[in-house]
């Protein structure tokens, strides 16, 4: 499988396999300092829903690529860049 990923937090994978078994696919939270983040992945036919996913841990899901290897999965992750400081 095949990742791209941009500034804006999207990930988009593409599976090339054709005839394969299923494919498995993550998502790890290395944000640290106990920040979570909102995980919500969909293709054409099937929505993950939306996940939260703990510090250090990780999101996964298997699928079975279509029959001309062109499944597509994107996932949208939100988390808060910063942090709050008492006053």
């Amino acid at each position: 499988m095949g990742t791209t990923s941009d500034e804006g937090g999207r990930i988009k994978g593409l599976c090339n396999h054709v005839f394969s078994d299923d494919v498995h696919a993550s998502i790890k939270n290395r944000l640290g300092n106990g920040k979570s983040m909102m995980v919500h992945c969909q293709s054409k036919d099937n929505d993950l829903g939306l996940q939260n996913v703990t510090d250090g841990s990780e999101f996964g899901w298997d699928f079975s690529p279509n029959v001309w290897g062109t499944t597509q999965f994107y996932c949208n992750l939100e988390w808060v860049k910063c942090t709050a400081v008492p006053i």
